[in-house]
C-alpha cells in the first residue's frame, strides 16, 4: 500500500467526514433527544412507582423514626429581614453575569471565524464578492455571525442558572432573537440585489423555524434537559468512534488492494467494541464526577448544549468542497477553551453562601405538572442560599434525575436508591449533601424510601431541616400521606417554621382539625399564602426566606 496514497487520501477526505459527521451528530442527537429521553424517562417513572409500594422482605414493620439515632438541627444565627432574599438574588445576578460573559466570548470568536472562513457564502458568485466589501460590510458581517451564534448561546445562560420559565423565556427571547439574527446573518452573503436578499431571508426564516421546532422538541423541555446531557455524551461517543473507524475504512479503500481491505474491515472490529466500552467508561466517569460534586447538573446541561453549538458553528465554518480544515477546528477548540476560562475566572469570584438554611418540601402528590413548577420556582432562588430536601415520588421522580441515578436505572440498579430499612435510613440523613457545587448552588436531597420507611424518612429529614414549605394545594381528607405530615409538623412544634400553600381546594377545616388534634388550637401559627391563579414565586420565597430567618 502507498504511503503518500494513504497521506493525501486521508488528508483530503478528513474535511469531509469532519462535516458529513458533524451533521449526522446534530441529527443523532435530536433523535436521542426526541425519542430516547421520553422512553427512559417513562420507564424510569413506571420503576419508581412500583419500588415505592415495596416492603422490604426482611422488615415488613414501619421503622420507627424514634429508634433512630438522635439528630437535633444546627441552631442558626438569626438573620436581618430580607438578608436571604438579598443574598440569593445577588448570587444568582452575579452567576448569570459570569454566563453572559463566557458567551460574548465565545460568540466574538466563533463569529469572526464565520465571517472570514471562505466556506460560509452560499455561491461562488457571493465568494467573488467578498474582497470588495468595505469596512463597513465587513464589520455588520461579524455583527450578524456574532448575534447569530450569541442568539444560540442564550439557552447557556438560562439553563446554566436553571431559569424556571425558560419556556416563556424561550418563545419570547430566544426565538425571535435567533431568527432575526439568523436572516441577517445569510442576507449579507447574497450579491446586494433585493430580491436575492429577500429570498435568502426567507429561506433563512424557514430553515431557522425548522431548527426552533427541532430543538424545542428535542432539548427545551425540561425532562429533556435532565436526561439528554448523558444519552447525548453515549451516543455521541459511539458514533464518533464510528466515524473514525469508517474513516480510517475509506483511507484505505482508496489506496489498498481488496485483500488489504477484508483485513482492515476485520480489524476494524477491535476499535468499534473499544468505542463502546470508552462510551460507557465515559458516562460512568461524568456520574463519577457529579456525585463527588466535581459538576454540577446545569454545567452538564450547558456543557452539553455548548458541545451541539460547537458543531453547529464548525457546519458553517467547514464545506465539502475543502480540502483540509485548515485552522478552523484548532481555532474553534481555542474558543472554547477560552469561554470556559472566562466562566472559571468569574465563577471564582462568586462566593458561596456561609450560612445555608435547609429547606423541607412536603407536597400534596399529584399527576399534573404543578408539583414541577413549584420545584422549579422555589429551588430557582432557593439552592443560592441551602438545600432543598424532599421524599421522592412519582409526581417529581422525572424533574429531580440525577446523573448517577440515571446511570444506575440504566444499570438496572434502581433499587439501590431506595432507603429499605432502619440502617439505610440512617445512613442515608446522617450523609445528606449539605455543601455547595462548583457553581455555588446547593443541591436538591431526594430520599426515595419503600411504604414502611417514608413516614420516619419525613420524621428525620423534619429534624434537619430549617424552614418548611408544605404545599396543601387539593389536599382532601382523603390524602392520608398529607395528614400525617400535617400532624407530624403540629406535634413537633414545626409550625411556625412552616409556609403552607392553599387553593380553593383545600379543606383547610380538615387542615385545622389535624392540628388541634395534636394539642394545637390554630393552625395560623404557620405562614399561609393563598394560590388560586399563577403562583407568585418572589411572595414565596421571600416568606420561606422570612421563616428562615427568624
Amino acid at each position: 500500500m502507498d504511503l503518500a496514497c494513504v497521506a493525501d487520501s486521508a488528508w483530503r477526505s478528513l474535511n469531509q467526514v469532519m462535516v458529513f459527521g458533524a451533521g449526522v451528530f446534530v441529527l443523532l442527537m435530536f433523535v436521542v433527544s426526541t425519542l430516547g429521553t421520553p422512553l427512559v424517562m417513562w420507564l424510569y417513572r413506571r420503576r419508581v412507582v412500583a419500588l415505592m409500594s415495596a416492603r422490604d422482605d426482611a422488615e415488613r414493620d414501619e421503622v420507627d423514626a424514634d429508634a433512630l439515632p438522635a439528630h437535633g438541627r444546627a441552631e442558626a444565627a438569626p438573620l436581618a429581614p430580607g438578608q436571604l432574599a438579598i443574598e440569593a438574588a445577588a448570587r444568582q445576578k452575579r452567576l448569570r453575569n459570569v454566563l453572559v460573559a463566557a458567551c460574548a466570548v465565545y460568540s466574538l470568536v466563533a463569529g469572526l471565524m464565520m465571517t472570514f472562513s471562505p466556506d460560509v457564502v452560499l455561491d461562488a458568485k457571493a465568494a467573488a464578492a467578498l474582497p470588495d466589501r468595505t469596512p463597513l460590510q465587513w464589520g455588520l458581517t461579524v455583527l450578524f455571525d456574532a448575534l447569530l451564534v450569541g442568539a444560540l448561546c442564550m439557552p447557556i445562560v438560562l439553563i446554566g442558572t436553571a431559569h424556571p420559565r425558560f419556556t416563556r423565556l424561550y418563545w419570547r427571547r430566544f426565538v425571535p432573537l435567533f431568527l432575526a439574527a439568523a436572516a441577517l446573518r445569510w442576507s449579507v452573503h447574497t450579491d446586494g440585489s433585493e430580491g436575492a436578499t429577500l429570498g435568502m431571508a426567507f429561506i433563512a426564516l424557514f430553515l431557522g423555524g425548522c431548527f426552533v421546532a427541532l430543538f424545542w422538541v428535542a432539548v427545551a423541555r425540561r425532562h429533556a434537559r435532565q436526561v439528554a446531557p448523558l444519552l447525548n455524551v453515549l451516543m455521541g461517543t459511539l458514533y464518533a468512534g464510528m466515524a473514525g473507524v469508517l474513516w480510517v475504512l475509506l483511507v484505505v479503500g482508496r489506496c489498498a488492494d481488496e485483500a488489504t481491505l477484508g483485513l482492515a474491515v476485520l480489524a476494524a472490529l477491535v476499535p468499534a467494541l473499544g468505542t463502546a466500552w470508552f462510551a460507557w467508561r465515559l458516562v460512568h466517569w461524568l456520574s463519577q464526577r457529579y456525585e463527588r460534586k466535581a459538576v454540577s447538573d446545569a454545567q452538564l446541561q450547558t456543557g452539553s448544549w455548548l458541545l451541539t453549538l460547537t458543531v453547529f458553528v464548525a457546519l458553517a465554518v467547514l464545506g465539502f468542497e475543502r480540502e483540509a480544515s485548515g485552522p478552523w477546528l484548532p481555532l474553534l477548540l481555542a474558543a472554547n477553551v477560552v469561554a470556559l476560562a472566562v466562566y472559571a475566572v468569574g465563577l471564582h469570584r462568586v462566593p458561596a453562601w456561609p450560612q445555608p438554611r435547609s429547606l423541607l418540601l412536603l407536597r400534596v402528590f399529584a399527576h399534573d405538572e404543578r408539583g414541577e413548577r413549584l420545584l422549579d420556582e422555589t429551588a430557582f432562588r432557593w439552592r443560592f442560599i441551602g438545600p432543598i430536601h424532599m421524599i421522592g415520588g412519582p409526581d417529581m421522580a422525572q424533574q429531580t434525575l440525577d446523573p448517577h441515578e440515571l446511570l444506575a436505572f440504566i444499570r438496572g440498579r434502581a433499587r439501590e436508591q431506595f432507603v429499605t430499612t432502619r440502617e439505610q435510613l440512617a445512613q442515608r440523613v446522617e450523609t445528606l449533601d449539605l455543601h455547595p457545587d462548583p457553581d455555588r448552588r446547593y443541591r436538591v436531597n431526594e430520599l426515595f424510601c419503600f411504604a414502611n420507611v417514608w413516614q420516619a424518612g419525613v420524621q428525620a429529614l423534619l429534624a434537619r431541616s430549617d424552614v418548611v414549605l408544605l404545599d396543601l394545594r387539593g389536599f382532601t381528607r382523603r390524602r392520608d400521606g398529607t395528614a400525617y405530615e400535617i400532624g407530624l409538623l403540629a406535634r413537633e412544634g414545626a409550625l411556625p417554621r412552616t409556609v403552607c400553600l392553599v387553593d380553593e381546594g383545600t379543606d383547610v377545616a380538615a387542615v385545622q382539625a389535624i392540628v388541634a388534634a395534636q394539642g394545637h388550637t390554630a393552625f395560623d401559627q404557620a405562614r399561609v399564602l393563598t394560590a388560586d391563579g399563577a403562583l407568585d414565586a418572589k411572595a414565596l420565597f421571600s416568606a420561606l426566606a422570612g421563616a428562615a430567618s427568624a
